[in-house]
């Protein structure tokens, strides 16, 4: 099993390579590829590194200037399902909203 403080630190260390990335404007891109046979756990990681459309500026380098509002639990389940955030709103008739 893998030891809790072992993620801390390899999720300490990719922010801080993100956030150098960022800096230097490239993209970095770490995903999981499947290897065969298919089975949980028989991936390998795949890294992919491309210099950045616009170079940051200042400010975007600082970091967000904002975060998400925290909405409670009761409140999101108040709202429709096909009304929340990040929902695709199918309309007859009309393209998705």
């Amino acid at each position: 099993m893998t030891n809790p403080a072992d993620i801390q630190d390899i999720a300490r260390r990719a922010a801080i390579l993100v956030a150098d990335a960022e800096a230097k404007g490239v993209t970095l891109r770490i995903n999981p590829e499947p290897l065969l046979p298919l089975a949980m756990g028989n991936t390998k990681h795949v890294i992919e590194t491309w210099a950045a459309r616009h170079p940051p500026t200042p400010l975007q380098a600082a970091g967000p200037m904002w975060k998400m509002p925290v909405i409670g639990k009761r409140e999101f389940a108040e709202n429709p399902a096909n009304m929340r955030d990040g929902c695709t709103v199918r309309i007859p008739g009309e393209d998705e909203l």
